[in-house]
């Protein structure tokens, strides 16, 4: 028997960047999806979270998938800046790099 519990939070008080299985259901995610989400999820996660797990995981389908619903359906400003914290974070993780500014930046163009 499954006891863990689904996020549900009343609208005015739920974070505009949070996804739930419940969206996930409403948007019609494959099952596929819904099964990573709710057993990397079970109580909901941000939108950047998200996304980064998805990319970890190498998800890149579903990582579209939830992009395109997520601007189309839930767009906010939480969720522009979820999305841009989970880029800075991957750019991080692909490039080992630990400065993103300073002595030890690196720059992407030159001239």
């Amino acid at each position: 028997m499954n006891t863990q519990v689904e996020q549900t939070a009343s609208p005015e008080d739920a974070n505009k960047a949070q996804i739930t299985l419940s969206m996930l259901r409403q948007w019609g995610a494959c099952s596929s999806g819904k099964s990573w989400f709710s057993a990397k999820f079970p109580q909901g996660a941000e939108y950047g979270e998200t996304m980064t797990a998805l990319y970890a995981d190498k998800k890149y389908d579903d990582a579209r998938w939830l992009a395109q619903n997520v601007f189309d359906k839930a767009f906010s400003k939480e969720i522009v800046i979820s999305d841009v914290n989970s880029l800075i974070a991957l750019t991080k993780q692909e490039s080992g790099e630990e400065h993103s500014s300073g002595y030890g930046a690196r720059i992407g163009s030159s001239g």
